[in-house]
């Protein structure tokens, strides 16, 4: 499996903001197309948002899930695009299609 590690010029709290506003997510995921809708306990563990993956005339409409939330310190994203395969879950610095992490340098958690 692929990973990837990204530093980025912000405070965990700051990127946590970003990975945690669903409004947001076509800006750091490869291939989304749109936010359409999220739940009202969103990002708690458990609840979902609703994207757009891809573009016409194969645009899917979908979901994310949040695996693991420790606000402001990591999320876990569960991505799924159907009728393609769920993205495996992993950790990133700071954001993956399949999930993202967010957490101070030498944090033991990052992989």
């Amino acid at each position: 499996m692929a990973r990837n590690r990204v530093h980025i010029h912000a405070g965990p709290a700051e990127v946590f903001a970003v990975l945690s506003d669903p409004e947001r997510y076509p800006e750091w995921v490869v291939g989304a197309a749109g936010f359409r809708d999220e739940d009202d306990e969103f990002p708690a563990v458990g609840s979902r948002f609703h994207h757009k993956v891809g573009s016409w005339p194969i645009g899917l409409k979908d979901y994310t899930e949040v695996l693991e939330a420790e606000p402001p310190d990591r999320l876990v994203l569960k991505a799924k695009a159907r009728p393609l395969r769920r993205a495996p879950r992993s950790g990133t610095t700071a954001g993956a299609a399949s999930s993202a992490y967010a957490g101070s340098e030498g944090d033991s958690r990052a992989k």
